[in-house]
């Protein structure tokens, strides 16, 4: 696959910043925020809101994320947060659950998935098992040893938020299967950088929080879930997702019938003229690089970026274990606390989670950038 030349030009971000921070939050794109400027004058005249615009755009932003994701579009729901999809997956979920039954989860998990499940756990008497951090990051293997007839669901994601280290989802997903177990997924880090099989691994929800990699506005996400559980309860009852919701005159001629697919687990207010216009921007873009092509890029230029750690005795996640888009590397003999204030005061920005650094590309980075990182690891450390 072809990788993808620098396209800073598309990002406001000044030349003088080296932003290697994308599983913080990704950059958003000059063409998003102006599609949000315009969406957000667009209350200015609510005369001339029209009820389909309330349903038009977020048509169009379900289409792309089916297309993008070689899914249906009728299988994603709008969400606010990855959060709020969980709690979604985990309300369906709830009552196929008892004592005796375990729900499996990594170590160090992300907060808002542990803390889901453990309310689910608390619920249901359905017991949590973590799997334990393996040393060399071979998280596939240690998930596959854990996997019992106990086992009822899986909450996983691609690959880790602190350090990148891949979860093969196709193996993992087969064991659940063979198991009879459940399996839900946190792509928050890796989807749309990272290729997913949806058909292959067959998962019964996957939740997202938009804002890093798929660069959408904060407070815009995206929720999938499987034909098989769209017939279960949504967390709201909002009138815009029932059957007639574009007929404003008959709204009091109340609709007990659900729109079809996964909408009725769209949140409220879902039309969100100053987000979807940004998402809908974002995902048009990504369509056009190819999710593919920017997995390829991503990892180019991580696999620069290894040959810079290994200069200041860094040891970076082994590349058969490690995601094309975050790249974590620790230290054996520990992290200075000053090291990230330092780098910003350079304007370099990384994130560190325990004692892994973690980077993160995306397209606008550049040899200037790479220069800069190097440069500024070498004088901190």
């Amino acid at each position: 696959m072809p990788v993808i030349p620098s396209q800073r030009a598309l990002f406001d971000i000044p030349e003088d910043v080296a932003y290697f921070n994308c599983a913080y939050q990704g950059p958003q794109l000059k063409a998003s925020s102006a599609a949000m400027i315009e969406g957000l004058r667009h209350k200015e005249r609510p005369w001339q809101v029209a009820p389909t615009d309330f349903f038009s755009q977020p048509e169009q932003l379900r289409e792309l994320l089916g297309q993008i994701t070689d899914t249906k579009a009728d299988n994603f729901a709008l969400m606010p947060s990855a959060s709020y999809g969980l709690a979604t997956a985990a309300q369906a979920l709830s009552p196929h659950l008892k004592p005796g039954d375990e729900i499996l989860m990594i170590a160090e998990t992300f907060p808002s998935t542990y803390l889901t499940w453990k309310r689910v756990s608390e619920e249901t008497g359905a017991s949590i098992k973590t799997v334990k951090t393996p040393p060399d990051h071979d998280w596939t293997s240690a998930i596959l040893e854990a996997i019992t007839p106990a086992t009822k669901l899986l909450s996983l994601p691609h690959c880790h938020w602190g350090t990148g280290a891949m979860i093969d989802v196709v193996k993992v997903s087969d064991a659940a299967r063979a198991q009879g177990a459940f399996q839900v997924y946190d792509l928050t880090q890796s989807l749309t950088v990272i290729p997913f099989d949806f058909g292959r691994v067959k998962p019964d929800f996957v939740a997202t929080a938009g804002y890093k990699w798929m660069l959408f506005p904060y407070a815009l996400s995206s929720l999938y879930v499987d034909p098989k559980w769209h017939k279960a309860r949504p967390i709201e009852e909002t009138w815009m997702n029932r059957e007639g919701a574009h007929i404003f005159e008959k709204l009091a001629e109340y609709s007990s019938t659900y729109q079809q697919g996964a909408r009725r687990f769209d949140m409220g207010e879902k039309s969100l003229p100053a987000l979807i216009p940004g998402g809908i921007a974002a995902l048009e873009q990504i369509a056009d690089w190819g999710i593919g092509n920017i997995s390829e890029t991503l990892n180019t230029l991580n696999t620069q970026i290894v040959s810079l750690l290994e200069e200041v005795g860094l040891t970076p996640v082994e590349t058969r274990f490690r995601a094309p888009n975050i790249l974590g590397a620790s230290s054996p003999d520990g992290l200075p606390d000053d090291l990230l204030p330092a780098l910003a005061d350079e304007k370099i920005f990384i994130s560190r989670r325990g004692n892994s650094l973690r980077f993160a590309s995306y397209l606008h980075i550049t040899e200037h950038d790479m220069d800069r990182l190097a440069s500024g690891l070498k004088r901190c450390l």
